[in-house]
């Protein structure tokens, strides 16, 4: 019998036709030597997914098993990947491809086969959170900004009881019970409304705030209890992260630069969340109080996906273009990038034998 622990997260924010990367200062220690950090757990198997290359591309989609490389393109396209979701011995990812003459299209991978997503028209697409349940395959995303799903490949709308409809990012998190949850934060382009869908029927969480920017980071379930990431924020970048545990909200960081919750995980009543806040220092929060990662020389990366197995903590994300991962706050690298190539590590998950 294997459990499963799985986040997924994105380390980008979409606009429109614009990107943005958040750079997280902070330090850390790469001095141990790559191939005594490679993971090597011998009661977990941890997969870890993300993408190399320039800032503008090309991309290469990459997942790490193990410390053990496996790549999905070969570079030449602008592809990405947002999520990983591991369903028995199947590896699914999802991301999205930039296809000439159509733009930005969502797709996932099962086992390394590329599998295009057709959305609702012809506008463009991003794949953002995959899942498997009952043997169905859940993709949530964006078309066009307005957030949608696809079950089997088949495009769906998110059904709505307002006229909040746009979002820039859409997680999606499966529960013990194969429950589908699907969670974003949606705009009228006044308004902001955090909401979740579970098996397609609508939840509110939140009142309509004002705010320039806002998203939703990541979802969760543990017993019965709906934990939801995210932040909002000002057209200065000015940044509250925020988490919501059902309808109960909680502030992180209260009006500060890059402030931002990007990944939360719950068990035995504490809360695990991952962001950044204080101009885009990496910041990890147990119960709302900060916790120390190791940071030794002066870098930079990101880090946004984050679980918790056997009381061990893990959180993975980049260093100094270094895709890695801290477990209890040690970091562990995966692979050295390039010159000129950036690391982005965007999703983990975690199969306990």
């Amino acid at each position: 019998m294997k459990n499963y622990y799985c986040f997924i997260s994105l380390g980008y924010l979409r606009i429109g036709m614009l990107l943005t990367v958040t750079l997280l200062f902070f330090s850390c220690s790469k001095d141990d030597g790559l191939k005594d950090d490679l993971i090597n757990e011998k009661q977990v198997t941890v997969y870890i997914a993300g993408y190399t290359g320039g800032l503008n591309g090309p991309y290469k989609v990459k997942y790490w098993k193990n410390g053990e490389l496996h790549e999905l393109t070969d570079g030449t396209t602008k592809a990405r990947a947002t999520s990983i979701f591991i369903d028995k011995e199947d590896v699914y990812i999802a991301g999205s491809e930039v296809v000439e003459a159509l733009g930005e299209r969502a797709m996932y991978w099962k086992n390394g086969k590329k599998y295009a997503l057709a959305g609702l028209d012809l506008g463009h697409s991003r794949a953002s959170s995959i899942g498997v349940a009952k043997g169905k395959v859940y993709v949530a995303g964006v078309e066009n900004a307005r957030g949608i799903y696809w079950k089997d490949g088949t495009a769906h709308e998110l059904p709505t009881t307002d006229d909040h409809l746009l979002s820039t990012n859409n997680v999606i998190y499966i529960s013990d019970n194969q429950d589908v949850y699907i969670a974003g934060m949606f705009s009228n382009q006044t308004t902001q409304v955090v909401k979740y869908w579970k098996n397609d029927v609508e939840h509110i969480v939140t009142s309509p705030a004002a705010h320039a920017h806002g998203k939703v980071s990541s979802v969760f379930v543990n017993e019965n209890d709906v934990y939801i990431s995210g932040h909002y924020q000002t057209a200065r970048g000015i940044g509250w992260a925020k988490y919501w545990i059902n309808n109960v909200e909680h502030t992180l960081t209260d009006e500060v630069l890059a402030g931002r919750a990007h990944a939360i995980y719950a068990e035995n009543n504490n809360v695990h969340v991952i962001g950044s806040g204080k101009g885009a220092a990496l910041r990890y929060w147990k119960n709302g109080v900060e916790q120390p990662l190791e940071m030794k020389d002066s870098s930079y990366g990101t880090a946004d996906a984050i679980t918790v197995v056997n009381e061990d903590v893990y959180i993975a994300g980049t260093v100094d273009d270094i895709g890695g991962y801290w477990k209890n706050g040690k970091w562990h690298a995966l692979e050295v990038g390039k010159a000129g190539e950036h690391t982005s590590i965007t999703s983990m998950f975690i199969v306990e034998d």
